[in-house]
């Protein structure tokens, strides 16, 4: 299967035997985000609003360290 969208780490996790991504995981996608926002945006002041789903986990840890 070749998914130009499939972001969620499950899928990987059913045990198909060839599964292509065109994109990266949620897992991975969210910390990117914050690490490229903290290291080059340099906000003074930022606000994480999130739904708990596995994409959003990381900003709140990922802002507290900065």
């Amino acid at each position: 299967m070749i998914t130009p969208a499939a972001t969620a780490p499950e899928l990987t996790a059913r045990g198909y035997k060839l599964i292509l991504r065109t994109t990266g995981l949620d897992s991975d996608q969210g910390p990117t985000a914050a690490k490229y926002i903290l290291d080059k945006v340099k906000p003074q002041r930022i606000a994480v609003v999130h739904d708990k789903q596995q994409y959003a986990k990381v900003w709140p840890v990922r802002c507290r360290m900065a």
